[in-house]
């Protein structure tokens, strides 16, 4: 999955959450490649309780982000000095 994201979409970046009581769903973000990058301390709110969640993830390699309709940068310009008489 992970490389029908990169060759056919062209993803650059792939994240994950899992809750932190799940060893068992981290062991699975890591054993396709993720990295864990954060724990994320009661963000979400479920049966009446906050849980903590991990955060995995994974930047595909050789990938150049796809920006659409890139704006050119303006160039930048000196503002002229002012001459004195």
């Amino acid at each position: 999955m992970i490389q029908f994201a990169s060759e056919e979409l062209g993803i650059t970046r792939i994240t994950a959450l899992c809750f932190a009581r799940n060893p068992a769903s981290a062991r699975v973000m890591e054993k396709a490649g993720l990295k864990r990058e954060g724990y994320l301390v009661q963000h979400h709110f479920k049966n009446g309780m906050y849980e903590d969640l991990l955060l995995y993830g994974l930047v595909l390699p050789g990938r150049q982000p796809f920006i659409q309709n890139p704006q050119p940068l303006e160039k930048q310009t000196s503002p002229s000095p002012r001459t004195t008489k």
